[in-house]
């Protein structure tokens, strides 16, 4: 009986610490993009919602070398820059895609030249990150 007790106290005491664990927190990417408001909002009423944000945010885009043949790519400009700025390596270090004119395509991957940085962004689709999102999910 006394280790039924201990077995009910402990689980008791465990569970609230599990719970509070998972949730989720914001990714300080999103915050340009999306404003805090909204973020607290979806993080109390949409946690699962926030979560596949998050993902996105860190997995959406990878930056690879500009490749030795031509590929049609668009130019990346930065949100609220001054006209001509150009991009620098060092908006590629830490680099947010809320920052710039990024638009994911639903079916296709997408491909932003960086200025004159040597550099290309591949955005992949909302179609590929639904399936990697599923995936990530299922291994977590």
């Amino acid at each position: 009986m006394k280790r039924y007790r201990l077995f009910l106290i402990i689980l008791v005491l465990i569970i609230p610490a599990v719970g509070f664990s998972q949730t989720t927190q914001i990714n300080s990417k999103l915050i340009n993009k999306f404003g805090s408001e909204y973020l607290e909002k979806l993080k109390v009423e949409h946690p699962d919602r926030l979560a596949y944000l998050n993902y996105c945010a860190d997995n959406q885009c990878y930056i690879i070398d500009m490749p030795g043949k031509p590929v049609p790519a668009i130019e990346l400009t930065k949100n609220g820059a001054e006209e001509g700025y150009q991009i620098t390596s060092a908006d590629l270090e830490n680099f947010n895609m809320y920052d710039f004119n990024i638009v994911a395509s639903v079916n296709d991957q997408k491909y932003y030249r960086a200025g004159n940085t040597g550099k290309m962004i591949i955005v992949r689709s909302e179609k590929t990150m639904l399936q990697k999102y599923e995936n990530y999910k299922s291994i977590k």
